[in-house]
């Protein structure tokens, strides 16, 4: 599934259908605080996707339970990051 509402994603979470969502940091109308809040569940792994280093978006709580890639992505960094965060 393909959504820009972060309402979509925190039902689709509350309701377990998802193991793994990959979250761009630029989404429309949506402050850090929001996805900060969504970073915390602890049922749904994060990969946050964005063209940003680390420092700039330090006030993004991504700790160890969550990954980080760098866009432009290489399909190989992609693989290796998705396979650690399902545990594969």
């Amino acid at each position: 599934m393909s959504t820009d509402k972060l309402q979509d994603v925190e039902q689709l979470i509350s309701e377990n259908m998802v193991d793994l969502i990959l979250l761009d940091v630029n989404l429309k109308g949506v402050k850090r605080d929001s996805i900060n809040l969504l970073l915390r569940k602890k049922n749904c792994h994060f990969i946050i996707v964005t063209a940003y280093p680390l420092s700039y978006i330090k006030d993004i709580a991504i700790g160890a339970d969550h990954g980080y890639l760098v866009k432009p992505v290489s399909f190989i960094r992609f693989q290796q990051e998705v396979q650690k965060m399902l545990g594969i």
